[in-house]
């Protein structure tokens, strides 16, 4: 898996964390009563944000754990976020997302520019996105930091198999030290009789 794969599985989900945040914020802003505040999100097509949460946090905690296990096998990214994809995708991904979710509803798409919760989650954008690279950073080097000291617990076990695989070699004995030392000891063996 390239690095540039292994970055876009880590950061997605943060960068989708970071659009729904602000876009939750933005409908909170704009109309700041819960009761009419679920009236709009019903009636523009967001009933499915409460399951949006829980399977970004899954998706989430699968690419950190791939990361982990692809980080152990390869070695650590070692490799820096670039910030514009965060900022240049989140606006159009907003804009994508009020609109997909009106159409499924069943609900006009011409005023959705106008209506005031859209415009305060397109404002709060940027700066979420700013924020979820600053947090996608910090993950990244979690994940690194992780990698690094995993691969340093299992360094000293693998040399210990390593080392005992290969034995120190062993000496061979020239015929003139075996000759040495199979006749000058009391206990040496007896000279070997000549074979007729």
């Amino acid at each position: 898996m390239t690095v540039r794969l292994r970055l876009l599985a880590l950061a997605l989900p943060i960068a989708v964390a970071g659009i729904l945040a602000a876009h939750a914020v933005g409908y909170r802003l704009a109309e700041p009563h819960a009761s009419e505040r679920e009236a709009l999100l019903a009636a523009s097509g967001h009933g499915y944000l409460a399951q949006a949460w829980l399977a970004l946090l899954a998706v989430l905690a699968l690419g950190l754990g791939i990361e982990l296990v692809l980080g152990f096998v390869h070695g650590p990214l070692a490799a820096r976020l670039p910030r514009s994809p965060f900022l240049l995708l989140a606006p159009g991904a907003y804009l994508l997302q009020e609109h997909g979710e009106r159409l499924l509803a069943g609900a006009g798409v011409g005023s959705t520019l106008a209506e005031p919760a859209v415009l305060a989650g397109l404002a709060l954008q940027l700066p979420f996105a700013l924020a979820t690279w600053l947090l996608a950073g910090l993950v990244l080097r979690v994940s690194e930091t992780l990698v690094a000291a995993s691969r340093a617990s299992a360094r000293p076990l693998a040399d210990r198999f390593t080392r005992a695989r290969r034995r120190p070699p062993t000496r061979s004995l020239d015929p003139e030290r075996l000759l040495f030392l199979a006749g000058t000891g009391a206990r040496a063996p007896p000279p070997l009789a000549p074979i007729p």
